[in-house]
């Protein structure tokens, strides 16, 4: 018989990773407004997008979604990256951004249908940001 505590955490935290990812597509698309502009979206709005990321990175690890965890450590790489001046926002970098949105999602649905994670998409975004953050500004 399974825990009726472990189940109710369990539904909490994807009540939990979903509000996030909603907030961190919102988030996302008030950054996409500054870079369709050509301008550099405030510090504060960068900080937030990685906050977001920072405590799903958190959630996953406790519920043991690797793949969310290690998109999600990456993501916060870049995001610092950005938030330190070390990388500039360009719009195919907000594009993969929104990917991870995406990949978010389908994680959370396998995870919430006892289905597998999506270890290829994973391992394609993360190989994209990698080779992203490798041109350091360069398209």
């Amino acid at each position: 018989m399974i825990d009726k505590d472990l189940l109710r955490a369990r539904e909490e935290f994807f009540s939990e990773a979903q509000e996030l990812v909603d907030a961190l597509g919102q988030s996302l698309l008030r950054v996409d407004e500054y870079v369709r502009t050509s301008r550099e979206p405030p510090p504060d709005l960068v900080n937030e997008v990685f906050r977001v990321v920072h405590t799903l990175k958190g959630l996953s690890g406790l519920f043991g979604l690797a793949g969310m965890s290690g998109l999600s450590h990456e993501l916060e790489n870049v995001l610092d990256d950005l938030r330190m001046g070390r990388a500039e926002l360009r719009p195919v970098l907000l594009d993969t951004f929104f990917d991870a949105v995406q990949l978010y999602i389908t994680i959370l649905n396998a995870a919430r249908t006892s289905g597998e994670e999506p270890k290829v998409e994973v391992e394609t975004l993360l190989a994209t940001l990698a080779a992203l953050s490798s041109t350091d500004g360069n398209d």
